[in-house]
């Protein structure tokens, strides 16, 4: 798990709505990447954020937690499975004209 705390007057002003609306916007595409809700507390086990909740996986989940005066973004992946071998896999179905799902 990766966390990455941003702090309102530093971005001019934005908001964790704000900052979602760009991530998901970006990765609306994206098979593997999944932008939660903001402040998704489903997302929590026990109040806490799971780290190994994508074990086993190649998805790689961001979670935007915050208020109006800092946004932590929590990028959440299994670096085993979306680490260099998955995306090794991932990039040369690409260079193939394959599904880049597969054999993910």
């Amino acid at each position: 798990m990766v966390s990455v705390a941003l702090f309102a007057d530093e971005l001019n002003g934005a908001t964790p709505a704000d900052v979602h609306r760009v991530l998901d916007t970006r990765y609306a595409d994206e098979p593997f990447v999944h932008v939660a809700p903001v402040n998704a507390t489903d997302s929590l086990h026990h109040g806490y954020l799971n780290p190994t909740a994508c074990n086993g996986t190649n998805e790689l989940q961001l979670l935007i937690f915050g208020d109006t005066q800092r946004t932590i973004i929590n990028a959440r992946y299994d670096n085993l499975g979306k680490g260099a071998s998955g995306a090794a896999v991932q990039n040369l179905n690409i260079m193939l004209g394959l599904n880049e799902e597969l054999g993910l």
